[in-house]
């Protein structure tokens, strides 16, 4: 599974403290009745399920058939015939998004693959070289 590094780490490191932190207001919070605590322990264990199992662990994968694509919400089968081509979205909610171009016009995100720019790791061009892999890997499936 290919998929950008360092947003992966921060995500997971995320879904973890946010998680663990919410699960703990839940059991050992205030004195709520014992629906309404089981209730906040259980919106930790999701929040840390989803930022770590799902939006983490999203990604990419180069298979003989196409890309699958492991998005927080579905999984995708791309066929090699159908994309015309990968990028970095700009302008949009999430900027740097990794983005598959279909040959109808429509456009897949690609969540694993992201471009981030921190203070911990200025100039990183981790996502940059993933889109520029799957690109020559789509030319040579044309060929």
């Amino acid at each position: 599974m290919q998929r950008s590094r360092q947003w992966a780490i921060g995500l997971g490191l995320l879904g973890a403290g946010a998680g663990l932190v919410v699960f703990n207001l839940g059991v050992a919070g205030p004195p709520w009745p014992l629906p309404l605590r089981a209730m906040v322990a259980g919106a930790g264990v999701g929040l840390g399920w989803f930022l770590v199992g799902r939006m983490a662990l999203a990604g990419v994968q180069v298979r003989e058939e196409g890309l699958l694509v492991r998005n927080p919400f579905a999984r995708r089968l791309l066929p090699w015939a159908e994309i015309q081509g990968f990028s970095l979205g700009r302008y949009a909610v999430f900027t740097g998004l990794g983005l598959a171009t279909l040959r109808d016009g429509s456009r897949i995100p690609l969540f694993g693959i992201r471009a981030v720019e921190s203070a911990l790791n200025p100039g990183d061009r981790q996502a940059q070289r993933l889109v520029e892999s799957l690109n020559t890997t789509l030319a040579a499936r044309a060929r």
